[in-house]
C-alpha cells in the first residue's frame, strides 16, 4: 500500500480490513513499488518471453533448475501481447533494468569466449 497517495482515513480503513483478513500489508512509496515490480514482474516477463521465443522445450535430460525455466516459458505462453507490452513499457524503471540485463549477458558471453 502507498500511504502517501491516499487519504489517511480511507487508507487506515482499507489497511485495517486487509489485516483483519489475515493478509500482510507492505507499505511502499509508488516509486519504491514500481522499482521493485520492475524486477519482480517486468524482468520475469522479459526473461520468460525470451525463453518462449527461443522455443525452449523439454529434453530427455532435465534438471530441477531447467524445469523452472520451462515452467517460466510456459507461463508466458498464456500472456497476451498487450499485457506483455504494457508491463514492459508502463514502468519507468524497466528499460534500464532490461538494458543492464542484456549488457551483462553480452559481457558474460564475451568473457566465456576468451
Amino acid at each position: 500500500m502507498c500511504p502517501d497517495v491516499s487519504s489517511s482515513y480511507a487508507y487506515a480503513e482499507v489497511k485495517e480490513f486487509i489485516v483483519a483478513l489475515g493478509l500482510a500489508v507492505v507499505e511502499k512509496t509508488p516509486q519504491e513499488h514500481d522499482k521493485e515490480m520492475a524486477y519482480a514482474q517486468g524482468l520475469t516477463f522479459y526473461l520468460a518471453r525470451v525463453l518462449l521465443t527461443m522455443g525452449i522445450h523439454d529434453v530427455e535430460l532435465i534438471t530441477p533448475s531447467f524445469k523452472k525455466l520451462l515452467d517460466l516459458a510456459e507461463l508466458e505462453s498464456h500472456h497476451s501481447e498487450d499485457l506483455f507490452r504494457m508491463i514492459q513499457t508502463g514502468n519507468q524503471f524497466l528499460p534500464d533494468i532490461r538494458t543492464q540485463f542484456v549488457e551483462l549477458a553480452k559481457q558474460i558471453n564475451k568473457d566465456l569466449a576468451k
